[in-house]
């Protein structure tokens, strides 16, 4: 097995990729190989650190960084033996922990029919603890459409030990079977009435698709901790992979991916102003270009910061360019933009850090380092990202 990561001081390289607009340092996380895994997939990533040092137990309530992702054990492929790892950072991402199979450990045993999807983390500041929701794939849910579930588990120890799996099935009603969480990252709403509200998203549709029938992407939340959850009232229709960030003003946003357009071939924000109940029409988002991609929306909240930032491969036509961009008036537009990596890139998640400097941001983030020439998949790195970049 792989050790951690070797340290690299990315509090530094970053302030010198801010003040020179240059890519920042990235350290490797998930590699080709490590630990027999052939690919690692679909990245999520989430700061646990308390608010209140010491209140987290298990880690002593310092610094917390967890990444998850798909262990696809022989292949890239969507339709493959998979289960879900975890690593753990407590100096902000300059290293790693070797992998912990925390969803689905069976190596040997894995199959395409019983593997485990799409990992979404948020982190409740409120009690401290990290929730993550998946889809177990219990026979094959994309030839035999009902045969999958969505469930969650949860730790107070910030990511060391966790609560055995618990069934979304109650909250999801007709789309218990089959919704895909995410990918990427949950949220907790900081600002507004329903202050501590976690909310989380995911796509559903049947696979092949029946004449008529249409992808539907929705939102859930809670408000006891993931006890308990509602569904929204609003359905998004022809669009997935959403990712969710919640503005100074309150105003809940979500970016998703819809069929790329000959007119625009961008993604798209709908918007909430009732904490995620109901959510407006798509609008396009034309700064947001894309190839047909999932992508990562964020607003920090430390420091009373407003800008909100998007991550994903800048290109209308290659899963390449892995791009941040920062909007200053609420995710109309992106006009800032520092280029992470200009090579075959796909998926990532955004997080906000805790320190060295609180509010910049981390990202992890889905590229090829063996077969550059051919896809974009293999491992997943990390990059430190400040919050002000130059235009």
């Amino acid at each position: 097995m792989l050790q951690a990561v070797a340290p690299v001081v990315l509090a530094a390289a970053t302030a010198a990729a801010a003040a020179a607009g240059t890519p920042p340092a990235t350290t490797r996380v998930f590699v080709e190989g490590e630990s027999g895994i052939a690919c690692w997939r679909i990245p999520a990533l989430v700061d646990c650190t308390p608010a209140t040092p010491g209140t987290a137990s298990g880690h002593g309530g310092g610094p917390c960084l967890l990444a998850f992702a798909e262990a696809r054990i022989t292949t890239c492929a969507d339709k493959t033996r998979k289960m879900l790892a975890m690593k753990r950072s407590t100096d902000s991402g300059s290293t790693w922990t070797p992998p912990a199979f925390i969803v689905g450990d069976n190596r040997s045993r894995a199959s395409e029919m019983n593997s485990y999807w799409n990992p979404e983390p948020v982190f409740d500041a409120v009690r401290n603890m990290v929730i993550l929701s998946y889809l177990h794939n219990r026979t094959n849910c994309i030839a035999r459409p009902g045969h999958c579930a969505a469930f969650q588990i949860r730790s107070t120890s910030g990511g060391q030990t966790w609560q055995p799996p618990e069934p979304l099935a109650p909250a999801l009603g007709q789309y218990s079977n089959g919704v895909r969480p995410g990918p990427g990252r949950g949220l907790q709403l900081t600002v507004g009435p329903k202050k501590g509200r976690i909310l989380a998203s995911g796509s559903y549709d049947q696979l092949p698709k029946a004449p008529g029938e249409r992808t539907v992407d929705l939102v859930w939340w809670s408000d006891d901790g993931g006890q308990s959850y509602n569904l929204s009232r609003s359905r998004i229709l022809d669009a997935d992979e959403s990712s969710l960030a919640q503005l100074a003003n309150g105003t809940i946003v979500l970016s998703i991916r819809t069929p790329v357009l000959p007119t625009c071939k961008c993604r798209a924000l709908s918007r909430s102003e009732d904490f995620g109940e109901t959510w407006s029409p798509l609008a396009h988002v034309p700064d947001l270009i894309t190839p047909g991609c999932q992508g990562s929306m964020i607003r920090p909240t430390r420091n009373a910061q407003t800008a909100v930032y998007f991550s994903g491969p800048s290109s209308t036509t290659k899963r390449v360019n892995m791009t941040v961009k920062r909007s200053e008036d609420g995710g109309a537009t992106f006009p800032s933009a520092m280029v992470i990596y200009p090579g075959p890139s796909a998926y990532s998640c955004l997080a906000e850090l805790s320190e060295p400097a609180a509010g910049d941001l981390g990202l992890l983030f889905e590229h090829s380092v063996l077969h550059a020439s051919n896809y974009a998949y293999g491992s997943l790195s990390f990059a430190r990202v400040p919050a002000h970049f130059p235009k």
